[in-house]
């Protein structure tokens, strides 16, 4: 009984750690909690330091920037990659008019969590242009 009790207990401790690994996770999480009227108060939880240390956060600006999940009506799918140090995430899917749309992400890894370190929107032609691969921004845009 003592061996079945350890291990649901190490099973249900390897299930937590999985889901703190999955990026589309985090970003699920970011795209239901980080809201207009809270992103103030919890940016910190989903960006990095490196993307908004020098931030003002009272700038409209810089809001629309930490909200760019509205960009994004509907998705379609996802891809992620893990590394050691980071990771990339792409969600394809449609924008507010149905067109369209890839949002590709940066993650550092600040274990447990994962937060986002640079993120990048693309308007696409077609849906063919989807990338079947996860991508980060860094691949592409230079700084």
């Amino acid at each position: 009984m003592k061996v079945l009790v350890m291990f649901l207990i190490l099973l249900a401790g390897c299930s937590s750690i999985y889901n703190e690994g999955s990026l589309f996770s985090f970003y699920e999480r970011y795209l239901v909690d980080a809201k207009r009227d809270n992103i103030k108060l919890i940016y910190r939880d989903f960006f990095d330091d490196a993307l908004v240390a020098d931030v003002d956060i009272n700038n409209s600006f810089i809001i629309e920037q930490l909200l760019f999940k509205e960009n994004m009506k509907k998705i379609i799918s996802h891809k992620e990659s893990l590394y050691k140090d980071y990771g990339c995430l792409t969600v394809n899917g449609v924008d507010n008019d149905g067109k369209p749309i890839a949002i590709n992400v940066e993650f550092s890894n600040h274990e447990p969590k994962w937060l986002m370190k640079d993120v990048d929107i693309l308007l696409l032609d077609t849906k063919e242009d989807y990338s079947n691969t996860a991508v980060c921004p860094k691949e592409y845009v230079i700084h």
